[in-house]
């Protein structure tokens, strides 16, 4: 307390030293003429002098304290208009300054803000990184992207975030080179792959080069998309060539044979091979136009118990020729669903053809509809060789066979496209087996 009163005095002093120092000329010239009246003056100037200066020293108090009591943080505040001339300007002078640093505050948190929610939005990864290999900022699509366990956090080293030796030698390398570097990885998972792409991060021209921009964007599903396109070319290519070769060796048969029987044998198998060439394209033009969404259905109300006989009259004759029995039930009472029934008809071909292809003789394939209590479930099953369990969940995609071997005709393509046609109608379709039990296929249309 006496230190902070000894200061108050000095300033005081020293605040009014110009009049302190003319008094005291004053009083010494009068002191010519009457030394007791410079002696009275010049006390009678250090009274008046030191009672402006404790009145200054009032304001100086007040003035001292808004300046300590002005908020520090991210709001600004103002001084009090004083009586004091000379404090006023002063005061006027700091108010323009705060007025200033407010106006920049505002605008630096609304770039923030607005910053911070462009990078929020964007689904790819966004993560910056300071000079020191820290994480400075990172939005939410990142930590959902890579999929990792780890909670990053401002400040945290990206040696403890993404420990990957391909990332981290190319962020030491953007840091190094100041050039923009990408690398494509497997990040975290093998599963996924995501292209990195990082470059120097510059705040403004003036300011120098301190922090990377990351920017990760997942291929994974463009990967996926590009494997099976190069895995449905290898396959239609093989389909193809098989009934190519098949032509070709009719053909060269039929060129240099000569017997009435040997030439319509060939001719037979030559239009088979065709017809083969001929579902295979129509099958796929079909699952393209489904993937685009050109596929007309023309929905309207049908009767199930009808559905089931039709199937069962088109095949009736073809399983007694190879000595199959085949049975239908139908629905106690009938109800009508609203189908496109020529896309119906195609899934029951398909299902009844696969039946048909993998039942002995003297098998059974049963076509059944029964009710649950939002659809209809359609059956065709049979006690024919079944299907590996590891196949199971592969049986509807494109082109794939249970047959390894691929012995048995077929392009691969129908319970795909059955997949398709049911999924259009709003319904599912899955499969049972049991490997020298049969095969169980039920798909659902909805009441």
């Amino acid at each position: 307390m006496l230190r902070n009163k000894l200061i108050y005095i000095l300033s005081i002093i020293f605040n009014n030293s110009y009049f302190v120092i003319i008094s005291l000329f004053l009083g010494i010239i009068i002191s010519f003429f009457s030394l007791i009246a410079g002696f009275l003056f010049i006390i009678a100037s250090v009274i008046i002098n030191l009672s402006f200066g404790l009145i200054n020293s009032i304001h100086f108090r007040n003035f001292h304290r808004e300046l300590i009591s002005l908020p520090s943080e991210n709001s600004i505040g103002r001084l009090s208009n004083f009586k004091n001339t000379r404090l006023e300007n002063y005061s006027k002078i700091i108010n323009r300054v705060l007025d200033s640093l407010s106006q920049e505050i505002v605008q630096t948190l609304e770039n923030k803000i607005t910053s911070d929610a462009i990078i929020n939005s964007i689904n790819e990864g966004i993560l910056i990184i300071n000079s020191n290999k820290e994480l400075e900022n990172f939005n939410p699509a990142l930590v959902k992207l890579l999929g990792t366990n780890i909670d990053p956090y401002v400040g945290m080293n990206i040696n403890d975030f993404v420990r990957n030796d391909e990332f981290l030698s190319m962020i030491d390398d953007v840091f190094s080179t100041k050039e923009n570097k990408s690398i494509e990885l497997n990040l975290f998972s093998d599963e996924k792959s995501i292209l990195v792409y990082a470059a120097p991060f510059f705040l403004s021209d003036q300011e120098p080069f301190n922090q990377i921009l990351v920017i990760f964007t997942n291929l994974t599903e463009i990967r996926k998309a590009d494997n099976s396109r190069k895995e449905f070319f290898s396959n239609v290519s093989h389909e193809l060539r098989t009934p190519l070769a098949g032509i070709k060796a009719s053909a060269e048969t039929l060129e240099i044979s000569k017997d009435q029987s040997t030439t319509e044998k060939f001719t037979l198998l030559i239009l088979e091979d065709v017809d083969r060439m001929n579902k295979l394209i129509d099958e796929m033009m079909s699952l393209t136009q489904m993937d685009l969404g050109e596929e007309n259905f023309v929905k309207k109300d049908t009767s199930v118990n009808k559905m089931i006989e039709d199937t069962y009259n088109r095949f009736i004759f073809q399983c007694e020729d190879l000595g199959i029995n085949l049975k239908i039930k139908k629905l106690e009472q009938d109800i009508t669903i609203k189908v496109d029934i020529s896309k119906i008809e195609q899934v029951f071909g398909n299902l009844l053809s696969n039946a048909i292809k993998w039942t002995s003789k003297d098998g059974n394939i049963n076509i059944s509809a029964s009710l649950s209590k939002t659809s209809i479930l359609f059956s065709v099953s049979d006690d024919g060789e079944g299907i590996i369990e590891e196949h199971l969940p592969f049986i509807f995609e494109r082109f794939f066979k249970s047959d390894s071997s691929r012995s048995k005709a077929g392009s691969g393509l129908g319970l795909a496209i059955s997949k398709h046609i049911i999924e259009a109608h709003e319904g599912d379709i899955f499969v049972e087996s049991e490997i020298a039990k049969g095969s169980k296929f039920t798909f659902s249309i909805p009441k």
